[in-house]
C-alpha cells in the first residue's frame, strides 16, 4: 500500500511540475523598464521661445501591397531635442521599454502639437530655431480570413524624424513609418 501511495504522489508531483512548466511558458514577459531622467530646468530654460520657422509635411504610410494610406485627422508633435527627449526616443520609441514613472509635466509645455488635415498634411508656424523630433502615428484596420473566421488586425505605426528648424525658413518633412 505504501508503494502504491508513493507512486500516486510522485505521479501527481510530476503532473504538477509539467503543468507549472507549461503555464509559465505561456506567461507574458515583463516589459523592460527605464527610468526617465529628471527635468533639467537649465537645459529647457535655454531653449528659444520665439521664432519664425515653419515645419510642414504629410503623414502617410505605404502598405505591403503598395497602397498609400493617408494620415487624416492624426496628431503630429514636435519635441525639442534635449537630453531628456533623446533618452525618451532611445528607450521608449526605439527599444519599446516602459517608463518607471510618468514624465515631469513641465516637459510637456515645450511640445508643440497639431492635427493633420483630411489630406494628411500638417504645418507648424512660428517655430523657434533648433533641433526637433517630428513625431506622428498612422494606423488602420484590416480584416483577414482564418480557419476560425475573420480576424481584425491593426497595421501602421509610429514615425519619428529628427529635423532642424531655422528662423525664416520652411522645413519640409515626410512622416512615414
Amino acid at each position: 500500500m505504501t508503494t502504491y501511495l508513493t507512486k500516486v504522489i510522485m505521479r501527481n508531483k510530476v503532473v504538477m511540475l509539467v503543468a507549472a512548466a507549461l503555464i509559465s511558458g505561456c506567461a507574458l514577459p515583463k516589459p523592460e523598464l527605464w527610468t526617465p531622467m529628471a527635468f533639467d530646468e537649465v537645459e529647457y530654460g535655454a531653449l528659444k521661445k520665439v521664432g519664425s520657422g515653419v515645419v510642414r509635411g504629410s503623414l502617410f504610410a505605404k502598405t505591403v501591397g503598395g497602397d498609400i494610406k493617408i494620415g487624416a485627422g492624426e496628431i503630429v508633435r514636435l519635441y525639442p531635442v534635449t537630453k531628456y527627449t533623446e533618452q525618451l526616443y532611445r528607450e521608449q520609441w526605439i527599444y519599446k521599454k516602459q517608463a518607471t514613472h510618468n514624465e515631469d509635466a513641465r516637459y510637456i509645455t515645450y511640445v508643440r502639437q497639431t492635427t493633420t488635415g483630411i489630406d494628411g498634411k500638417f504645418e507648424f508656424t512660428n517655430v523657434p530655431p533648433g533641433e526637433y523630433f517630428a513625431f506622428g502615428g498612422i494606423y488602420w484596420k484590416t480584416v483577414r480570413a482564418t480557419s476560425y473566421g475573420p480576424v481584425t488586425e491593426t497595421q501602421g505605426g509610429l514615425t519619428i524624424k529628427r529635423i532642424s528648424v531655422s528662423n525664416g525658413k520652411v522645413t519640409d518633412v515626410a512622416l512615414a513609418p
